[in-house]
């Protein structure tokens, strides 16, 4: 059996995508994720006080499984305007599947009282 060239390539991406996304980072450089077709899942990490990425792009009409990751405490992550909601305990994960329909740019946050005065909150853009 031959494998094509690009399509390998394409699964590489795909890879190395998901894994930035799901590893984050601690620097103060933001990060985005960015749903790639056939991964399927968006990986968030939660923590004491800031979300990892900071900017999530999703193709409108899209549907991804939304896989938010508390390294600490309780965390949520919220939109309100889509309502999307999805909370987690501390140190446990928790997944949901989720349609973005509405295209536009959407702050989500942590809706654990004082997390996000604290700063926990990110973009969400649909388009």
């Amino acid at each position: 059996m031959r494998t094509r060239p690009s399509l390998l390539l394409g699964l590489c991406a795909t890879l190395v995508t998901v894994g930035l996304v799901a590893c984050g980072s601690s620097s103060s450089t933001s990060s985005t994720a960015t749903t790639v077709p056939g991964a399927g899942t968006l990986a968030v990490t939660a923590k004491s006080f800031s979300f990892t990425p900071k900017e999530i792009d999703v193709k409108a009409g899209s549907t991804a499984t939304l896989s938010l990751h508390s390294t600490d405490l309780a965390h949520d992550f919220t939109v309100k305007e889509l309502d999307i909601h999805v909370a987690v305990q501390g140190g446990k994960t928790t997944s949901k599947p989720i349609t973005f329909d509405k295209p536009g740019r959407y702050t989500f946050y942590c809706s654990v009282a004082g997390h996000r005065d604290a700063g926990m909150e990110g973009m969400l853009v649909v388009q």
